[in-house]
């Protein structure tokens, strides 16, 4: 952050949120569940660059660093990321018929905010903005 508001590097973030994984667990159990966020750590470190950074971030939920990449560039690895988990495909295998999807919010500095707590304020917002034109593309434009 010090690097993109002082030099004007972008630095952007994605913050990744698993659709609807607590029915996974209460479905499965929670060892399928362990066994499907071992996997989507695997699809996400397969998707993104050496320089990015990846961690778990919460529950279900993912955040990726992305140094020198303008938002555009991370909003289209944030929809690679998206049609990968929903795929379910990794070079270590598929994960075993758990249909799964993923909500992805960016946030980029300096264009757009100058503090890490803006930063991912701003893709946490726009995580729930995508959790919500999931729920009403499914519930025909209704959201609940």
């Amino acid at each position: 952050m010090e690097r993109a508001n002082r030099y004007g590097h972008p630095v952007s973030v994605i913050l990744l949120d698993l659709d609807k994984f607590k029915e996974v667990n209460d479905t499965y159990g929670h060892l399928m569940g362990d066994k499907l966020l071992s996997l989507i750590g695997k699809v996400i470190n397969e998707q993104v660059r050496g320089a990015d950074i990846a961690a778990r971030y919460g529950g279900d939920e993912f955040a990726i660093i992305l140094p020198d990449t303008p938002k555009a560039a991370a909003q289209g690895t944030a929809d690679k990321l998206a049609r990968a988990i929903a795929s379910g495909r990794t070079s270590a295998g598929q994960s075993e018929g758990v249909a799964v999807s993923a909500s992805c919010g960016v946030a980029s500095c300096p264009d757009e905010v100058r503090t890490v707590s803006d930063l991912l304020q701003l893709a946490d917002e726009r995580v729930y903005e995508s959790k919500k034109s999931v729920r009403a593309s499914i519930t025909g434009g209704s959201v609940a």
